[in-house]
Protein backbone atom coordinates (compact mmCIF):
# COMPACT_ATOMS: atom_id res chain seq x y z
CA UNK A 1 0.00 0.00 0.00
CA UNK A 2 2.43 2.33 1.09
CA UNK A 3 4.58 1.67 -2.50
CA UNK A 4 1.50 2.68 -4.22
CA UNK A 5 0.79 5.68 -2.19
CA UNK A 6 4.69 6.98 -2.92
CA UNK A 7 4.30 6.28 -6.99
CA UNK A 8 0.88 7.80 -7.03
CA UNK A 9 2.70 11.08 -5.27
CA UNK A 10 5.28 10.89 -7.36
CA UNK A 11 3.89 10.79 -10.18
CA UNK A 12 0.78 13.16 -9.71
CA UNK A 13 3.76 15.93 -8.60
CA UNK A 14 5.09 15.76 -12.06
CA UNK A 15 4.43 17.40 -14.93
CA UNK A 16 4.66 14.71 -17.72
CA UNK A 17 4.96 16.41 -20.93
CA UNK A 18 5.36 13.95 -23.59
CA UNK A 19 3.95 15.98 -26.99
CA UNK A 20 6.23 18.58 -26.44
CA UNK A 21 5.14 20.15 -29.78
CA UNK A 22 1.77 20.95 -28.66
CA UNK A 23 3.29 23.82 -26.13
CA UNK A 24 3.24 27.29 -27.18
CA UNK A 25 6.72 29.07 -28.94
CA UNK A 26 7.08 30.54 -25.40
CA UNK A 27 5.18 28.94 -22.45
CA UNK A 28 5.04 30.05 -18.56
CA UNK A 29 3.69 27.80 -16.04
CA UNK A 30 3.48 29.08 -12.25
CA UNK A 31 3.07 25.73 -9.87
CA UNK A 32 1.76 26.30 -6.20
CA UNK A 33 1.15 23.87 -4.11
CA UNK A 34 0.62 23.02 0.20
CA UNK A 35 0.04 20.53 2.59
CA UNK A 36 -0.15 19.23 5.84
CA UNK A 37 1.63 15.71 7.03
CA UNK A 38 0.96 13.82 11.05
CA UNK A 39 4.74 12.56 11.88
CA UNK A 40 5.01 10.12 14.66
CA UNK A 41 8.72 8.96 15.89
CA UNK A 42 10.06 6.68 18.29
CA UNK A 43 14.19 6.10 18.26
CA UNK A 44 14.13 2.93 20.62
CA UNK A 45 17.70 2.97 21.25
CA UNK A 46 17.55 6.74 23.40
CA UNK A 47 14.12 7.10 24.58
CA UNK A 48 10.97 5.09 24.98
CA UNK A 49 8.89 8.26 24.48
CA UNK A 50 6.79 8.85 21.47
CA UNK A 51 7.48 11.85 19.66
CA UNK A 52 4.66 13.11 17.29
CA UNK A 53 3.44 15.92 15.61
CA UNK A 54 2.36 18.06 12.60
CA UNK A 55 4.02 19.66 10.06
CA UNK A 56 3.28 22.24 6.92
CA UNK A 57 4.33 22.55 3.68
CA UNK A 58 4.54 24.88 0.70
CA UNK A 59 6.17 24.36 -2.74
CA UNK A 60 6.28 28.00 -5.30
CA UNK A 61 7.70 27.30 -8.57
CA UNK A 62 7.37 28.28 -12.26
CA UNK A 63 8.53 26.22 -15.55
CA UNK A 64 9.49 28.44 -18.71
CA UNK A 65 9.87 27.15 -22.21
CA UNK A 66 11.69 28.67 -24.64
CA UNK A 67 12.28 27.34 -28.36
CA UNK A 68 15.36 25.44 -29.03
CA UNK A 69 18.73 28.70 -30.26
CA UNK A 70 16.97 30.84 -27.86
CA UNK A 71 19.95 32.01 -25.97
CA UNK A 72 19.53 34.51 -23.28
CA UNK A 73 22.71 36.34 -21.66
Amino acid sequence: MRIILFLWLFFAGNTLLAQSDTLAPKSFYLKLGGGLARQALRDQAMSPLLYSGFQGAFQMGFDAYRPKGDAQA
